[in-house]
């Protein structure tokens, strides 16, 4: 499901960095770590809704403050910055434990009769704070201290994702390394890049 979006979701996040040193000239000696994370989820949720408006398959909606991306029957997502084990930082609210947990009525904000996997559309900056290292899809579980599974976004379709090693033992059944929440219904268990599960079913 999420393959053909890779390119725009990597490029959002490159966008939103331009875009703060564009606006935001002295933000890195002027900005706290955090209001600078501000400012590109920001930059990046703009971007992400400019380039998903109008697409079938992907429903946005915000609530409290935050913006969710439902990929299909599948993933919903919200942007997060990562640190380098690739965990998003929270002053948890039960709102957030429950998404950081794969609580039992993720699918519930969208109005859905199933599960929905959380995912953290996550980024990294370099050392020098200027440019995007990283750009991962992770899975959060343990209200966020662990992932169940995550996957680098290539810069570009031409790029080959690097893929977490702990991928290895769901690949069967062509899953293409992913394991969606196990408490979705069967038939909603697909490939999360691909929209497939291991029969070669459409997900649309």
């Amino acid at each position: 499901m999420l393959q053909k979006y890779e390119p725009i979701i990597y490029s959002a996040f490159e966008r939103a960095v331009s875009a703060l040193h564009e606006h935001h000239k002295h933000g890195k000696l002027c900005f706290t770590k955090r209001t600078r994370a501000g400012i590109i989820r920001d930059y990046t949720v703009m971007f992400l809704k400019e380039a998903f408006r109008g697409d079938p398959d992907i429903q946005i909606l915000s609530k409290g403050g935050t913006t969710y991306f439902r990929f299909g029957e599948s993933l919903k997502g919200k942007v997060k910055k990562l640190d380098r084990r690739h965990l998003a930082r929270y002053h948890h609210t039960p709102t957030s434990k429950d998404y950081t947990s794969q609580g039992s009525n993720q699918g519930e904000l969208f109005g859905t009769d199933y599960q929905l996997t959380n995912v953290h559309i996550g980024y990294i900056l370099d050392d020098l704070g200027i440019g995007i290292r990283e750009v991962v899809i992770t899975c959060p579980v343990q209200n966020g201290r662990s992932n169940e599974w995550k996957f680098m976004i290539a810069s570009s379709v031409k790029d080959t994702p690097e893929v977490d090693g702990i991928f290895n033992s769901y690949s069967e059944g062509g899953n293409g390394g992913y394991k969606l929440n196990p408490k979705a219904p069967k038939d909603q268990s697909k490939d999360a890049r691909t929209g497939t599960g291991g029969s070669g079913a459409d997900a649309d």
